[in-house]
């Protein structure tokens, strides 16, 4: 069984939870750095534990890691989430999320003035909305999944996690009982 990368799983599930849209500046960064870490942790810890647990486990993780590396660029959640946002954020502390909070304009009259200013926030230092109740625009940059909510698409990943791992697993028993 998966159960080391299924634990990681749920510590991501946890995580994303927590991934409030009133998060800015250092709390946004440390809050999406937990969730791409734990996102591409799973990965590291089916290899690096889960595989230890039998011979027909290690065969079965070997042989649909390396099914996945074949079918690259495919699935874009992985490649193109879960392994760049991992990468990105740990090598160059870089991301592809802009949160933004957007401050409309009155004049003295009480109208709304047309001009809205955005402050993006997932880049800034020390401006953190929560317990504000303001809410907070947010939204992947670039790449496949631009436009999406970032929670969202992390969301996405844990069940596309789910399947892979409930494969893996299959996998494995199908080598145990050799049918």
């Amino acid at each position: 069984m998966t159960n080391a990368a299924r634990l990681v799983l749920q510590d991501a599930r946890y995580a994303i939870r927590n991934h409030t849209d009133d998060l800015g500046g250092e709390s946004f960064r440390v809050s999406w750095f937990a969730v791409t870490g734990l996102l591409r942790a799973v990965g590291h810890v089916l290899a690096k534990v889960d595989s230890t647990r039998s011979p027909q486990m290690a065969l079965a993780i070997d042989t649909k890691w390396s099914e996945l590396q074949a079918s690259k660029p495919n699935p874009l959640i992985f490649w193109s989430f879960i392994e760049s946002e991992r990468n990105r954020f740990l090598k160059s502390y870089e991301h592809s999320v802009y949160r933004s909070l957007n401050l409309a304009m009155y004049d003295s009259s009480g109208a709304q003035v047309s001009m809205v200013t955005s402050i993006i926030v997932s880049r800034s230092h020390g401006l953190d909305t929560r317990g504000t109740g303001t809410k907070l625009t947010s939204i992947i940059d670039q790449g496949p999944f631009k436009g999406e909510s970032e929670r969202r698409i992390a969301e996405l990943a844990i069940n596309w996690w789910e399947g892979y791992l409930d494969e893996v697993d299959e996998y494995a028993r199908f080598r145990a009982d050799g049918t």
